[in-house]
């Protein structure tokens, strides 16, 4: 178990909190955090540990493109002006940066926990984080993948507030025989009242273009055609990973993907118009009730 330090914070993530300590000038990381995130802030005993750096000589000026290497047991993020490395199995990693604090931005942070929280999942095959909605029921949890303008916003927002996990990306992990989906501490346009619910359902959106020919509909899916379908929606995505090492990452997120799929039961969704009375009537159907 690791232990809390001073100018720390320790946020949850969906059952996985992490302890965030702020070293020296990354202090004012902090606050800002603390200001953005206040509902993520939890007293639970940390899992996992992130030292906050400022160093402007320790961090390699390269380009900006994102690069993550993986060895399947830890990774290695490098972007422009900083660094982050992680080990799985100590729960321990250090993000450099090597600019001022008033350099500092909110969307460079968030694409440096998208790897964090998808990455340290996947290689401990604990779950994944997904570019997807994510929503509750009484009768259980939805999560819904789909491409941007798939129309993910458009139908939860159709829905009471208090059903809304959020519309853009959500850490789903497994738990036993249960799968959870559940809200992080990541910018999404829109984040409902729901924190994390056990999914009953994962419903693929496809929106369809004028010129298709094949018409809308609502296909049950086998966990495989649903392990394959999730696992085009992972975060971080593929691209990242240097090629000869995408073996590794696609041999644990397949993994994952289909704990996920023999679990939980997959549909597809197109649609051209009416989605959201189509939806609505695929889920009472599946007898949910949201409203």
């Amino acid at each position: 178990m690791l232990m809390k330090h001073n100018s720390s914070i320790v946020l949850e993530h969906g059952n996985w909190p992490v302890e965030f300590h702020f070293c020296n000038r990354s202090i004012p990381f902090r606050d800002t955090l603390l200001n953005v995130y206040p509902q993520f802030v939890t007293k639970s005993s940390p899992q996992a540990r992130l030292d906050i750096i400022i160093d402007e000589k320790g961090v390699k000026r390269s380009d900006n493109q994102v690069i993550v290497h993986t060895d399947g047991k830890s990774y290695e993020l490098s972007r422009y002006n900083c660094k982050l490395t992680y080990d799985v199995e100590s729960g321990y990693g250090r993000l450099l940066f090597g600019f001022f604090v008033g350099e500092f931005q909110l969307s460079l942070w968030n694409a440096l926990m998208e790897v964090l929280i998808g990455m340290s999942h996947i290689l401990s095959e604990t779950g994944v984080l997904v570019h997807a909605a994510g929503m509750e029921t009484r009768t259980g949890g939805w999560l819904i993948p789909g491409k941007s303008g798939a129309g993910k916003s458009t139908l939860v927002t159709s829905f009471p507030s208090s059903s809304v996990i959020n519309d853009e990306k959500i850490l789903v992990r497994i738990d036993g025989k249960a799968v959870l989906a559940s809200d992080v501490p990541l910018q999404v346009p829109y984040r409902g009242q729901a924190h994390r619910t056990a999914l009953k359902g994962i419903m693929f959106l496809d929106r369809l273009e004028e010129q298709d020919v094949w018409s809308e509909n609502t296909v049950d899916l086998d966990a495989v055609q649903t392990t394959r379908n999730l696992l085009m929606h992972v975060l971080p995505p593929n691209y990242y990973i240097p090629e000869k090492e995408k073996g590794i990452w696609l041999k644990k997120v397949l993994v994952v993907c289909a704990r996920i799929a023999s679990l939980v039961p997959g549909c597809s969704l197109s649609w051209k118009e009416n989605l959201l009375s189509r939806a609505e009537s695929f889920l009472i159907r599946k007898k949910n009730v949201i409203r």
